[in-house]
């Protein structure tokens, strides 16, 4: 529970039930002070590169792009074996993600509002009959991803009560999608979807299963007992999966390793932070 579900279990923690620990969470709120007028800054993301910022505008550029396709890719390893055997035993399943796109008037007219597929999307419980987990209304909450009247739709397959879909081929996986979608958003008559592609995660979203906290706590105490105490461990798989919590416990533990830098100069600290492979600031891969 305290690593799967953080926030509701501070919320317990704090107001012995998540009632209570919502009723106090907002009276503290409420006692804060409240925040500056006018200073808002606004970042959003734009087409070529571009980011706008303010009154300013950047151009980005991409540098360089690397991977590693071997698999035998390891960070703590021989410095801590330990650490690395504790992080290897956390389970990541497979995960395929399936683009594909439809003319909008293929869109059951129940599913829409205003005439329009509004929302973020949809998550798709076992109950309904359906293998997607879920679909992402690309289109619909970022611009420019479709042209005018088709919409794109990204499907996720697999997780960890289906990573028999290891084995399915592309083709496999688009008939999958296709043929959930056509259950419960897209009219059955529709004609076939145009593809975009389809990716495959073999390891994909960390699962927080039972021992899932003192993993991480005998990974952090093994890598203290090496010599490796100034090395933070970071990932989904220690603050969560959402890319939020990703960002935010990062800034906390930046702000943890620069205190202890002043305190103690003697000391050379740094954060290890394990990039992903299925969402930004995401997934680490064990070893």
């Amino acid at each position: 529970m305290k690593a799967a579900y953080g926030k509701i279990w501070k919320l317990e923690q704090n107001g012995g039930s998540i009632i209570g620990g919502s009723f106090k969470a907002i009276q503290e709120r409420n006692k804060a002070s409240p925040k500056a007028k006018g200073s808002n800054c606004w970042i959003l993301s734009k087409r070529d590169g571009h980011v706008a910022r303010g009154n300013f505008c950047k151009a980005t550029e991409l540098s360089y792009l690397g991977s590693f396709q071997s698999g035998k890719w390891t960070l703590l390893r021989p410095s801590s074996n330990a650490a690395a055997d504790a992080l290897s035993k956390i389970y990541y399943p497979p995960v395929a993600v399936v683009s594909i796109s439809y003319p909008k008037e293929a869109i059951l007219t129940e599913c829409l509002i205003d005439g329009e597929l509004k929302g973020f999307g949809q998550l798709h419980p076992r109950s309904q009959g359906v293998e997607t987990l879920g679909t992402r209304y690309s289109s619909s909450i970022f611009t420019n991803r479709a042209p005018p009247g088709q919409l794109l739709l990204l499907n996720f397959i697999g997780g960890a009560t289906n990573p028999g879909m290891l084995s399915k081929m592309d083709r496999e996986l688009i008939q999958v999608a296709d043929r959930d979608l056509r259950k419960i958003l897209i009219n059955p008559n529709a004609n076939n979807p145009t593809v975009l592609g389809v990716k495959l995660w073999p390891k994909a979203i960390p699962q927080f299963l039972i021992g899932h906290v003192e993993l991480l706590n005998f990974a952090k105490a093994a890598l203290k007992d090496t010599g490796f105490e100034g090395l933070f461990l970071g990932g989904n798989y220690v603050s969560g999966v959402a890319l939020g919590a990703c960002v935010a416990d990062r800034c906390k533990s930046s702000l943890y390793c620069v205190g202890l830098s002043i305190l103690d100069t003697s000391k050379k600290l740094g954060i290890c932070l394990v990039l992903p492979q299925y969402f930004p600031c995401h997934t680490h891969q064990g070893g």
